[in-house]
């Protein structure tokens, strides 16, 4: 501050997270060279993160309510896929696709501060390969990723890592949705 004196700031963190997730497939062989897999997944996960800061004054801990926080933030996501393989003496072919809905929310409870976001997105794959020769294929596949923020860098919280250096993430974040094509010789 501007009279010299030291600026003393004491921070507590309480987070806990808990993930909670199911998964059940099924393969269906229609004969030795097709065969059928079906899936189903869902998750849950709850973030709850409680930040309390206080600074010294006047020889006493006085809690700082404007650096304080609470997060509750809850995430479910439900995906379904399937995919169709086939095989022959020349060609292999891979056809699939994702469905996923995730429905997500959150609040700040020291300012009420509330996120949503629900979203439904689709994840086609497809991979084929010719097979010239034992030494020699040709392979062509193209897929569609999705990449969620990390929960940190969701949350909206101020952390004091020092006097000087901050961080902060961001509620609103948006997952990173990837396409790849790959030809391979």
């Amino acid at each position: 501050n501007s009279m010299g004196l030291p600026n003393i700031l004491d921070g507590k963190s309480n987070n806990s997270i808990r993930i909670y997730s199911a998964k059940a497939d099924f393969v269906y062989p229609f004969n030795r060279n097709t065969k059928l897999e079906l899936g189903i997944k869902g998750s849950n996960v709850e973030v709850n993160t409680k930040v309390d800061y206080a600074y010294w004054i006047n020889n006493r801990w006085v809690k700082d309510f404007t650096r304080s926080n609470y997060l509750l933030y809850k995430e479910n996501t439900g995906a379904v896929y399937a995919s169709v393989k086939k095989n022959t003496k020349k060609w292999d072919f891979e056809l699939g696709m994702r469905s996923e809905q995730t429905n997500l929310s959150g609040v700040q409870l020291a300012n009420g501060k509330v996120l949503r976001n629900n979203y439904i997105k689709f994840f086609p794959n497809v991979n084929i390969s010719y097979n010239i020769d034992k030494k020699n294929n040709i392979n062509f596949s193209y897929n569609k990723r999705i990449n969620r923020p990390n929960y940190d860098d969701l949350n909206p919280f101020v952390y004091f890592v020092d006097s000087l250096f901050i961080k902060q993430g961001n509620a609103a974040l948006q997952p990173a949705i990837s396409n790849g094509i790959e030809i391979t010789y």
